[in-house]
């Protein structure tokens, strides 16, 4: 993580004319959290760069930091605040949403909160609740992302489950396949061919050809 904010740090620098201050921002405290400086040695105990970022660790923070004005884009990470995995930091969020007129980031609210109250038996709730406004953010560029990624994954995981089904030799070679290809229609235009294959090389054919095309 250290490396790539130092990258990115320097090839922002190198072409554009303002300062550059770099900020992780850590959403959860699962996996390794790396601290600032970033100290590369090209050569073995000869420093070459020593590089400061900001950690943000969403968890420390009080939700009030992201209600100040001008900040309407950091309102849907409020239940990733300290103490915010409750069903009123929730309903602040959609509250605050509604009453800055940016009802179109309520579905990236959804996700947030669904991370945030991971474990705790609160998903049907969160369901319900946001499911209640569907309506209002189903037009989301973020909630059709979430819906087009949502088919994707079942249409490969459909492909790959008949293929180990009818033609298991074929299984690793169909998970390598539809892991490599982002549109749905080629993928169900792919099943389509399967079905109709009546061998272990025109399926062969089918998952090769398709990826070629």
């Amino acid at each position: 993580m250290a490396h790539r904010v130092w990258e990115y740090n320097v090839m922002t620098r190198c072409v554009e004319p303002y300062p550059v201050y770099s900020v992780v921002i850590y959403i959860s405290q699962k996996g390794e959290i790396v601290e600032s400086p970033y100290v590369l040695e090209d050569v073995p105990g000869e420093t070459a760069h020593i590089f400061f970022f900001r950690n943000l660790k969403l968890w420390e923070m009080l939700p009030e930091e992201f209600k100040r004005e001008g900040l309407e884009g950091l309102l849907t990470l409020l239940p990733l605040t300290a103490g915010g995995n409750t069903r009123e930091v929730v309903e602040d969020m959609i509250a605050e949403l509604k009453a800055r007129d940016r009802t179109d980031l309520l579905s990236l609210g959804w996700v947030f909160a669904g991370l945030a109250f991971e474990g705790r038996g609160d998903e049907e709730w969160l369901k319900e609740r946001f499911t209640a406004m569907k309506d209002l953010f189903q037009e989301s560029p973020v909630y059709q992302w979430i819906v087009e990624e949502g088919g994707l994954q079942q249409a490969r995981r459909t492909l790959v489950h008949y293929v180990q089904k009818r033609f298991p030799v074929l299984a690793p070679l169909a998970e390598e396949q539809v892991a490599l290809i982002e549109d749905i229609e080629i993928l169900q235009n792919m099943l389509d061919a399967i079905y109709d294959a009546q061998t272990v090389e025109e399926a062969r054919r089918v998952l090769e050809e398709a990826h070629q095309g």
